[in-house]
């Protein structure tokens, strides 16, 4: 007991040497970094040193070892060569030329993100009050490979995977905004993108990153399975109306969704209905295919429109001259209308002659 008592003594006793000359070592590090020159050994440094004070280039060849030396006082400096003089332009010069435009120095990346930016402002088929624009697009890719999730959830970033609440590891990117449902199968389920184009370039980019893994997929079967697209008619829509019309293609239930579900069989497409004009179409695998239903759909809703009644106005009318207001009250009603003038006081009435008013009544007490 008494070796190993001896033995944690010592342990300790050099334990605390260590932490004080570690601590000594740090306190030599910060007062050597307060004391070191506020301009050391890089490019940049030196020429903000020389911008401050005539300086010599600094002495050897390493990073380590240049210092800055000041230039002695009897060494003439070098006057500063003068500065350009300054062009101006009089009214009689011809202007500039416009900078070119055709100019193919920009990068391809560039390029690209343009045609996508110019695809995406694409406006599409035009009724009488509203556009049909396309707000999300969903396909489908066979990988026709088994995919490790646990794996390939581990290895990438920006990834999911929770078996508990869904069986498929879900992936994101930015560039486009997309998400991927990958499950084990192999099959694989990308949505977020508007155009098909960036659809089939997300997708390629899911690839990609499958492959990096350690994996080998095939890009097979791709297919764009949904498009969902919005509208707005510009005019309120009888929704009760339109439901008993039309029983049975379509289903209202306002208590449990504020929107009227119309399911149009040829073309297949899903309309959702609100009573403030706005539609969202679903369930149609291309744009065409949209325009097409909502061409179909379009007298449906012309027919129930809601017809808003206009607001009556006020005609203003001159009064006769027996009912204008005189000039001298401000609220004045006309002569019919004003209050009748009020009666005399009561006078008392005359006595009689002859009469005798009796003698006041006398009460004792």
């Amino acid at each position: 007991r008494r070796a190993n008592s001896v033995a944690r003594a010592r342990a300790h006793a050099t334990q605390r040497t260590r932490t004080r000359a570690q601590r000594r070592t740090r306190v030599s590090r910060a007062a050597a970094a307060r004391q070191r020159p506020l301009y050391q050994t890089t490019g940049q440094q030196q020429r903000a040193a020389a911008t401050m004070a005539p300086t010599r280039k600094p002495r050897g060849g390493g990073r380590g070892d240049a210092t800055l030396e000041p230039v002695p006082e009897d060494e003439e400096m070098e006057a500063p060569p003068p500065p350009p003089p300054e062009v101006t332009q009089s009214q009689d010069d011809p202007p500039p030329p416009p900078p070119d435009d055709d100019d193919d120095s920009g990068s391809s990346d560039d390029d690209e993100r343009s045609l996508v930016v110019k695809d995406e402002e694409r406006t599409p088929w035009t009724v009488e009050s509203g556009d049909i624009k396309t707000q999300n697009c969903i396909c489908s890719v066979n990988l026709k490979i088994p995919i490790d999730c646990r794996k390939l959830a581990m290895s990438t970033r920006n990834s999911e995977y929770n078996p508990k609440k869904f069986s498929a590891v879900i992936m994101r990117i930015r560039d486009p905004r997309t998400t991927a449902l990958v499950f084990q199968s192999g099959k694989m389920v990308v949505t977020g993108a508007r155009t098909p184009e960036l659809l089939h370039r997300a997708a390629r980019k899911f690839g990609a990153i499958i492959k990096r893994v350690g994996f080998a997929p095939r890009f097979d079967g791709f297919a764009v399975q949904n498009v969902v697209a919005t509208c707005d008619t510009k005019f309120q829509i009888r929704l009760e109306a339109l439901v008993y019309a039309h029983a049975k293609f379509a289903s209202y239930e306002p208590e449990l969704f504020p929107g009227l579900v119309y399911r149009m069989l040829t073309p297949k497409c899903v309309f959702l209905v609100f009573v403030s004009g706005r539609i969202v179409l679903t369930g149609g695998k291309s744009m065409d295919a949209h325009r097409a239903a909502f061409e179909k759909f379009w007298p449906v809703l012309c027919e129930f429109k809601k017809e808003t009644a206009p607001q009556p106005r006020c005609a203003v009318r001159a009064l006769p001259p027996s009912q204008q207001a005189l000039p001298t009250s401000r609220h004045a009603l006309p002569a019919s209308q004003q209050a009748l003038p009020a009666p005399p006081p009561l006078q008392p009435a005359a006595a009689p002659a002859g009469f005798v008013p009796p003698p006041p009544r006398v009460v004792p007490r």
